[in-house]
């Protein structure tokens, strides 16, 4: 991709054609980046007050550290499920699990963003398999094992993926919110 601000050289045509595609690659990718990293600070705000209110022995750094790792080996995930006594109605703690997944395919993105230009790499291609081998039929038809970006192993930002991200972070922080509301 040519630096997209470098448009004194370019033609009326080729204005149209940055603005189309270029605009709406650079507007997906920061708004992708941006939300998974405050859903992210949100839960890591909520996992290490979880930890001073169940375990009030831990010490500050304690804490920090592990609020440092929350995401390693699914800390938060395991921490958050057995602790907090949120349960689904119809399906006990897989529902909720299976939120995590979801969501933690969106942090596989990000972090592809981030991290190596938007190329999935081995180690997100083996969390993705491990997570849709650990699912059901509904969490696996979602699941972006099924998209050609796990197959291209690369991940295109378009207009699916903006509204598509919105959607799902908009209903996984809704879901979490009327959870601890109900439950906690």
């Amino acid at each position: 991709m040519q630096t997209f601000f470098r448009t004194s050289q370019l033609k009326k045509s080729d204005l149209i054609e940055k603005y189309s595609k270029d605009t709406v690659e650079i507007v997906t990718k920061s708004y992708v980046v941006n939300s998974v990293s405050l859903v992210d600070f949100a839960f890591e705000a909520i996992y290490g007050y979880m930890l001073e209110e169940q375990e009030p022995e831990l010490s500050e750094s304690e804490i920090l550290k592990r609020v440092r790792a929350s995401w390693s080996n699914d800390n938060l995930i395991i921490y958050f499920i057995s602790t907090s006594g949120i349960q689904d109605d119809n399906e006990g703690s897989r529902r909720l699990k299976q939120a995590f997944q979801n969501y933690k395919e969106y942090r596989i993105i990000r972090h592809s963003l981030v991290h190596s230009n938007g190329k999935l790499e081995d180690k997100h291609i083996n969390q993705i398999d491990i997570m849709y081998a650990e699912s059901d039929e509904a969490r696996k038809a979602k699941s972006i094992k099924n998209s050609p970006m796990y197959t291209d192993r690369q991940i295109v930002l378009d207009m699916n993926i903006l509204l598509g991200s919105r959607q799902f972070l908009w209903l996984f922080v809704t879901y979490f919110y009327n959870a601890i509301n109900n439950y906690c």
